[in-house]
């Protein structure tokens, strides 16, 4: 009786997990949980894996995913697909050698994650949400065309590279980037008051010091309350408050993240298929934020019609 009851769990989870038993290979997609960009791009990963392999798909809770996690990696699929910075964390913590494929992901260096340009690689790449220092500067330039100083706050530990290099972008676009140093995220506070108080706009950066949850909560108000533009990392700061964000395309990042999964799914070599930089943007507006600011916000951004989103 024990025996059979083994065998009837057993059969359980692989029927729960929705996943053939002769199945040859198969890809695990993990989806973080937040914002609808991520959603988007997973359903875009799944569109363009399912007619050629098996996905089964896991979105996560805000917390307790562990025992899905290691229940999905348990049963061997050949590639992993990671959708946003949690499901990564929550992937490489289980100490998986399963070849893993990012996707969503603003920073990867930030993660200890290969990032575009990178070619020492051995089981992991992705597709970044990494936009060009050009695109961004571009876009605030058009939706801020007085405007004449930025300010940034950041940790040269993590984003001093960054930092150094969008001093020369933002001349190009005629802007005085002040770039404040902050070692901490309990600096962050008293560094965006003092910031705020110099500058026209402030630039957001995806530095792990600066944007924990609290802090960016923290700078959308305060940014409000001083009546000047955030420009965020990507949409869900946007719907938060921030005025606008220039942003990968989360469909054409899904596709492209497929592509690298079915490549590795066929048998083929992480090193075949290096990180990449997005393949699409989008830029996001809250015009709600816009009128709060008293400021008028162009109809095209970077030659397309922004999407609007947010209250």
């Amino acid at each position: 009786m024990t025996s059979r009851r083994a065998i009837a769990a057993g059969l359980a989870v692989f029927i729960g997990m929705s996943i053939p038993l002769a199945a040859a290979s198969w890809v695990g997609l993990v989806v973080s949980p937040g914002a609808s960009a991520y959603a988007e791009s997973a359903d875009s990963i799944s569109t363009g894996l399912q007619p050629h392999v098996e996905v089964q798909r896991i979105d996560l809770e805000p917390e307790s995913n562990r025992g899905a996690v290691l229940q999905l990696l348990g049963n061997q699929p050949r590639a992993i697909v990671a959708v946003g910075a949690h499901a990564v964390r929550e992937i490489r913590e289980t100490g998986t050698d399963i070849p893993l494929i990012y996707a969503m992901v603003l920073n990867p260096a930030a993660l200890d994650l290969p990032e575009p340009g990178d070619r020492d690689i051995t089981r992991t790449t992705g597709v970044s949400m990494s936009i060009s220092l050009d695109a961004q500067f571009s876009a605030m330039r058009e939706m801020l065309p007085q405007g004449r100083t930025l300010g940034v706050l950041y940790n040269p530990q993590n984003s001093g590279a960054l930092i150094e290099s969008a001093r020369e972008v933002a001349e190009r676009y005629e802007f005085e980037l002040l770039a404040q140093v902050v070692r901490n995220e309990g600096e962050v506070p008293t560094a965006a008051r003092l910031l705020l108080a110099r500058v026209d706009g402030m630039w957001g950066v995806a530095d792990p010091t600066v944007l924990t949850y609290s802090n960016a909560r923290m700078l959308l108000l305060q940014c409000l309350r001083s009546r000047r533009p955030f420009f965020a990392v990507s949409e869900g700061y946007v719907r938060t408050g921030a005025l606008a964000a220039v942003a990968a395309d989360p469909e054409a990042v899904g596709r492209r993240a497929a592509q690298m999964a079915l490549h590795v799914a066929e048998g083929g070599s992480v090193r075949e298929v290096p990180p990449e930089e997005p393949p699409g943007v989008e830029v996001f507006i809250n015009r709600s934020t816009a009128g709060r600011l008293g400021l008028e916000t162009p109809q095209a951004v970077l030659g397309r019609a922004p999407r609007e989103v947010g209250r």
